[in-house]
């Protein structure tokens, strides 16, 4: 492949974001509740005692979860826990999308204590999930681009994908996470690390 198209795709991985966002903006428009993943809402429910967004806890419920449907976004915000590294939730929203003829769901939170605050997306694109390599090209390469002002680093462990960021002129750190080719898990912080984000996902 020649270098100027591996550095395009490189550059393309801000295509995320725009994921994130344009799912999030659809979510919101396009409202829907099919009231099913019962099972899986059991399983996310027992989630909502932990402090932390547990690896574990996704992989069980895409594996649980049939035929790739989207786990409903009223089951998904289950996996929202109450309080995160001494934060409180403060705020949490939940919503189905019809993107392209299939449902994505869309669970977000706010958690916030003294000076820190913590924003946590979770989103399950289903059987829209042959869109990843397209807007986050990080997914297909690992790779490195150390900045004056920050960093960005793309990883693989044990078969989910990695994204990290940080940006040394606001000081906030990003760490997205994508379980089985599935489920996307984005937190932000200005007063968390990379690493502290990372124990979150323990």
């Amino acid at each position: 492949m020649p270098n100027g198209t591996i550095n395009t795709n490189l550059m393309n991985y801000r295509k995320i974001a725009i994921l994130l966002l344009c799912f999030s903006q659809l979510a919101m428009l396009m409202c829907k509740s099919d009231g099913s993943n019962t099972g899986i809402g059991n399983l996310l429910n027992a989630s909502k005692t932990g402090s932390s967004f547990s690896r574990e806890t996704f992989l069980k419920a895409t594996e649980s979860s049939h035929g790739g449907t989207a786990i409903d976004s009223n089951v998904l915000k289950d996996a929202l826990p109450k309080t995160v590294n001494g934060l409180n939730r403060v705020s949490i929203s939940s919503h189905n999308a019809d993107y392209q003829g299939t449902i994505i769901s869309n669970s977000t939170a706010i958690y916030n204590k003294d000076d820190k605050t913590l924003k946590a997306y979770i989103i399950d694109l289903g059987n829209s999930n042959k869109a990843i390599p397209d807007y986050a090209p990080w997914t297909k390469i690992q790779y490195e681009n150390i900045r004056a002002d920050g960093y960005e680093k793309s990883k693989e462990e044990e078969g989910n994908k990695f994204f990290e960021k940080f940006d040394s002129t606001t000081h906030e750190s990003t760490l997205i996470v994508i379980y089985n080719q599935r489920i996307v898990l984005s937190l932000s912080s200005k007063e968390l690390s990379i690493g502290e984000l990372h124990l979150l996902t323990k």
